[in-house]
């Protein structure tokens, strides 16, 4: 039997610069969604999904910050690791420096500036998928015609049921006209240890980044990957206007606040 998922690693070493000034002294990681941090948001739901042991990796300046907000909430629960961001830029960089922590085991991997909101806990969703087909999951919501345009979009070889499916390629922004799929990825996984067999070999982009993708669409080729479907919404925080965007949903959603 695999090993289950008791890891999960979120990735927030990014700059923030789309939110300068503020984050040259706040991670953007810890703007807040009402009351409460953006990355608070993130471990609840990775807590709500039964994975008590969590991995930050940041920046040295980042730490203290973050750190102390989580040690004035012990009531969470959560026993959190940090780890610096150290080597290429891109997302296969953190991945790859958690590797000594991960013990060969499958883990959970997030962003730290998505929010969940929905009745079933997104990680958990993605461990039901883990749990029954042994494999990576990627976490998708269907987009439109725009969104192929604006997304990373992977293909489906069946749907093994309503809203799961086993995949075999994953294209960035492909456009309509390149691909029949609207189901976009989002930075939601559970990834298996085999991804280090295949970290090494991505190349830099362009741009000087090493993408997990990359290292993932190598790994599609040797071992089946799945996808979930996601019940429930997934709020981007990573711009100024989806950041206040989804300030004003959750605005919406709370008996205490008198929004109109």
């Amino acid at each position: 039997m695999s090993a289950k998922v008791r890891k999960a690693m979120i990735m927030a070493a990014g700059s923030g610069t789309r939110f300068h000034p503020i984050t040259k002294a706040v991670p953007k990681e810890m703007l807040p969604v009402i009351d409460k941090p953006i990355l608070h948001y993130v471990v609840e739901d990775i807590l709500a999904s039964g994975i008590c042991e969590i991995i930050i990796v940041t920046t040295a300046f980042k730490e203290p910050l973050i750190k102390q907000y989580f040690e004035l909430h012990p009531g969470l629960g959560a026993e959190i690791t940090f780890v610096h961001q150290n080597g290429h830029y891109g997302t296969a960089t953190p991945v790859a420096n958690v590797e000594h922590l991960m013990n060969k085991e499958p883990f959970a991997l997030l962003c730290g500036d998505e929010i969940f909101a929905g009745d079933r806990p997104r990680v958990r969703q993605l461990m039901d998928v883990y749990e029954r087909y042994q494999g990576p999951v990627f976490g998708v919501i269907q987009v439109d015609d725009e969104g192929a345009n604006k997304y990373g979009i992977v293909e489906p070889i069946s749907e093994l049921k309503p809203g799961i499916f086993q995949i075999n390629n994953l294209i960035e922004k492909p456009g309509p006209e390149n691909t029949s799929s609207r189901l976009a990825a989002l930075g939601a996984y559970i990834l298996t240890p085999e991804i280090y067999d295949h970290l090494p070999l991505v190349l830099p982009s362009p741009r000087g980044e090493l993408e997990l993708t990359d290292a993932m669409k190598m790994l599609m080729q040797k071992q089946p990957h799945y996808a979930v479907r996601f019940s429930g919404q997934i709020f981007d925080t990573g711009t100024k206007e989806s950041w206040l965007n989804t300030n004003i949903e959750f605005a919406r959603k709370r008996d205490d606040i008198n929004f109109n």
